[in-house]
């Protein structure tokens, strides 16, 4: 992960530069307007310029410009940049348009887009499938633009009314649109808060789930979208979404924390987006939750997990969950190591001492043979019972 951040890096810095240099290009000339406006005065104040030719230099309005009103400076709103390839794309909200940047040239080039742009997204830097899109979301249209990448021809498709955040799969086959209630400005209608939109070259459809919109997820490979409600996640299976639809929400609360709500919930997602594994901030429990079988569980802890991740090395997948107060780390398998625990395994068999074993239990880092305990450190007999050193016959006995 280090090193696809460290790549990323410069493809964003480069992206800001080019939106810098796009706004600079699309402004009006104020600087220029100002320029001639201070000339203009310049000119009056010194006689230049005799406008009722009496000789003074003045006229009726003598060292008056108060009627004469400076060129205002338009501002244009513009989106967080979309990087495919070369192209660097940038929804203006002002302008009703797509910008298209080539980075080798910095040449512009315009895509009309709906109402109001608002956001754009595209395809990662890596793993983008062949017939992957860009897409711009039109607010003030409630649509989406869908452009190909390859030759720039659009597709303009309506999402639902008041849709404000969109966010792709990946492989950029696939966009999720709905309406985020975070997201919403003060006194603006609130859209519809059980239902997302599908996006993809194919179309737009819609899809009923639970209510309340929270967050939408995605699986690793940009086939399985899950949505978050207040009444649990549905599953989409992108691909075979082809007409509107209701996807009925899977519950992620057990029996035995009927009292909890998902939106007081962390949640954390295994790659395959087959497992969540919930936490709440401050209190000392795990929920388990199997989205396939619909399956849930809880699991109680010693105290409450300060940090909690997720590691998977190929088919391997554990849970590791600091709990700082108890200076102990636990480490167990999803989904068995933790079911175990949950069936009446003894939860210390999955406790380590410190925190995560690659940072403070190591072997390398304190329990090491070669850090204070090596024989060559101290119980040598090299260093200070040597019978050479005190004991020899040779040496006063």
């Amino acid at each position: 992960m280090s090193s696809e951040k460290s790549r990323s890096k410069p493809r964003i810095m480069m992206a800001a530069a080019l939106v810098g240099l796009l706004a600079l290009s699309v402004a009006p000339a104020c600087g220029e307007s100002a320029s001639l406006h201070d000339s203009f005065n310049t000119a009056q104040g010194s006689g230049d310029w005799d406008r009722d030719g009496d000789g003074d230099g003045g006229g009726a309005g003598d060292g008056d410009n108060s009627d004469f009103e400076p060129e205002a400076p338009e501002d244009f709103a513009f989106s967080s940049p979309a990087i495919v390839g070369d192209s660097v794309y940038v929804a203006n909200e002002t302008l009703n348009s797509i910008a298209v940047i080539d980075s080798r040239n910095l040449a512009v080039r315009t895509i009309l887009a709906g109402s109001r742009p608002t956001e754009v997204v595209g395809p990662g830097a890596e793993g983008a499938a062949e017939d992957a899109r860009v897409m711009a979301l039109n607010e003030g249209s409630s649509t989406v633009t869908v452009i190909d990448p390859d030759d720039q021809s659009t597709t303009h498709l309506s999402v639902l009314p008041r849709a404000n955040h969109i966010r792709m799969a990946p492989g950029g086959r696939h966009s999720v649109v709905w309406f985020d209630s975070d997201r919403a400005e003060i006194g603006q209608p609130a859209g519809d808060l059980s239902a997302v939109s599908v996006v993809s070259a194919a179309g737009s459809f819609q899809v009923a789930v639970g209510f309340h919109v929270r967050d939408v997820r995605f699986d690793e490979d940009g086939e399985r979208a899950l949505i978050i409600t207040d009444d649990g996640v549905s599953v989409l299976k992108l691909d075979t979404i082809d007409g509107d639809s209701f996807s009925p929400p899977r519950n992620l609360i057990p029996p035995s924390k009927v009292g909890e709500r998902i939106r007081d919930l962390q949640l954390d997602v295994t790659s395959d987006g087959r497992y969540v594994i919930a936490h709440r901030p401050g209190h000392s429990f795990l929920i388990v939750a199997d989205l396939d079988d619909g399956e849930a569980f809880s699991l109680e802890l010693p105290a409450a997990p300060t940090g909690i991740s997720i590691r998977e090395s190929g088919e391997d997948v554990e849970l590791l969950a600091v709990l700082r107060s108890e200076g102990a780390l636990l480490r167990a398998t999803i989904p068995e190591g933790l079911r175990n625990a949950h069936e009446g395994l003894d939860l210390a068999s999955l406790l380590q001492n410190g925190d995560d074993p690659d940072n403070g239990d190591d072997p390398d880092n304190g329990d090491d043979p070669d850090n204070g305990d090596d024989p060559d450190n101290g119980d040598d007999p090299d260093n200070g019972d040597d019978p050479d050193n005190g004991d020899d016959p040779d040496n006063g006995d």
